[in-house]
């Protein structure tokens, strides 16, 4: 997901600037989206770089409640009936997991088969 920022407004009295967020994909303009204000001294501005970066990093929980408020097309709504290794069971069905479990790349699931110790 790449998170994307409009600042609205600066405010150099009470050193504040007014900016909304959103994902890139969503599926409404930034402008639609509510505005929020953030102390400039919460953002760190010593590179181009470092600015974009701890402001995307300040709106991202938004960013996150946003999507997690958003309503799932009837059509993309998964089923829950995933007890298969059979790619036959799964044609025509809609199937999916919630991205935390996929954020390290290096961690593979481990499934633990049962030994009968006699």
């Amino acid at each position: 997901m790449k998170i994307i920022f409009k600042i609205i407004e600066y405010l150099p009295e009470t050193e504040q600037i007014v900016v909304k967020f959103c994902r890139e994909n969503s599926p409404k303009p930034i402008d639609e989206y509510n505005a929020g204000a953030i102390g400039t001294g919460s953002i760190d501005n010593s590179d181009p770089t470092s600015f974009v970066e701890s402001l995307c990093k300040l709106g991202k929980e938004k960013v996150y409640k946003q999507e997690r408020e958003e309503t799932t097309l009837k059509e993309n709504v998964c089923q829950d009936n995933i007890s298969s290794v059979n790619i036959e069971d799964y044609v025509g069905g809609v199937y999916g997991i919630d991205d935390i479990h996929l954020n390290d790349d290096n961690v593979k699931s481990k499934r633990l088969k049962r030994i009968e110790i006699e």
